[in-house]
């Protein structure tokens, strides 16, 4: 298991306080580790204020990154979109809850190539879907969530570079660097959008993403660990049923996270709990703190969150996910972590 890098775990101070950093030079230290580690952690529960106080700081901080962001290359029109609490959805007699990587508002807001790496691509293939969403209809380049309550189960989320998984992907399949990577990605994107009329499925799967399986098992969503597979799904596609009963490494508990175990083990040579052992990285919280990830070159997931667990999200969005701006944006995010990989 590995943990936030240092250098990403921030300790701002309300307004000008000298007992820690600005509301400016926090997001200013959170820019630079976005952009090195894809994720940053602000410590605001280390202030000691009350709920709402900590929260409008997590908002100042979230329109401190925006600024900074513009000022460093991110779209001019980037904006803070405030969401609406999310409790949190236990399956039935589970104790606690363990969420499979994702990215938030998936239907419409997920990795897709650059245009200064793809350049057939377009603006349009980056909506998979618009209907079926749980948060709103934008195109989400970061994802904050404050923690307006831990909950009784642990307060971690992982995260995972998700370039750095096509990458690795990509490179099993014989192409080798960011741009053959972001053709072959390209293609499997393309592949998921034809198939998706067979499956109904209202986001690109991790499986769809990485090319593997048939097209039960890319249209399959999987997103809590210890869910069943809905029984119209297993209905439609009887030849899952011997991957939900056995997976790979025969250790995964659970219908879900067996099919995610196929995944990562036809897609990366990977069995699930090596899978998060290689590219999972937990980011601890406590209450009130505020994490910020990038929502568009990673994923999040949810480590055994209890049902008392109560998220604020906050989101710095673009009205539309094209424009030059946009693809140089886009193009760094693949060539920073590329960059890591091939190193």
């Amino acid at each position: 298991m590995k943990f936030a890098n240092p250098d990403a775990v921030i300790e701002p101070g309300a307004g000008s306080s000298v007992n820690g950093l600005s509301i400016d030079c926090a997001a200013e230290r959170g820019v630079q580790s976005l952009s090195k580690n894809g994720y940053a952690v602000f410590r605001i529960g280390r202030l000691r204020l009350g709920h709402d106080e900590s929260r409008d700081v997590a908002e100042q901080i979230m329109r401190a990154l925006a600024s900074s962001m513009i000022q460093s290359g991110a779209p001019s029109e980037l904006y803070v979109e405030v969401d609406l609490p999310q409790t949190t959805i236990m399956p039935s007699e589970a104790p606690t809850r363990n969420m499979l990587m994702h990215h938030d508002g998936q239907h419409s807001s997920y990795l897709t190539p650059s245009r200064e790496l793809v350049e057939d691509w377009q603006e349009d293939e980056r909506v998979f879907s618009a209907t079926g969403f749980t948060t709103t209809h934008t195109h989400k380049l970061y994802q904050g969530i404050f923690i307006s309550d831990p909950g009784q189960g642990l307060s971690v989320t992982p995260h995972v570079d998700l370039v750095r998984v096509v990458m690795d992907a990509a490179a099993r399949q014989g192409c080798i660097g960011v741009e053959s990577a972001s053709r072959w990605y390209a293609a499997n994107l393309r592949s998921a959008v034809r198939e998706r009329p067979l499956h109904g499925s209202n986001y690109p799967t991790l499986a769809g993403m990485l090319g593997v399986g048939t097209t039960s098992l890319r249209g399959t969503p999987l997103i809590r660990e210890e869910a069943p597979v809905p029984l119209e799904h297993r209905l439609l596609f009887p030849d899952l049923e011997p991957l939900i009963a056995q997976c790979p490494c025969g250790q995964c508990l659970g219908e879900t996270l067996r099919l995610f175990c196929h995944v990562v083990y036809q897609g990366l040579g990977l069995s699930a709990s090596d899978f998060k052992a290689e590219y999972e990285t937990c980011l601890v919280s406590e209450q009130f703190d505020l994490l910020v990830t990038n929502n568009i070159g990673s994923m999040h997931a949810g480590r055994e969150g209890g049902s008392s667990r109560v998220l604020h999200p906050f989101y710095l969005t673009v009205p539309r996910p094209g424009g030059d701006a946009y693809e140089r944006w886009l193009h760094n995010t693949w060539v920073s972590s590329a960059a890591a990989v091939l190193q």
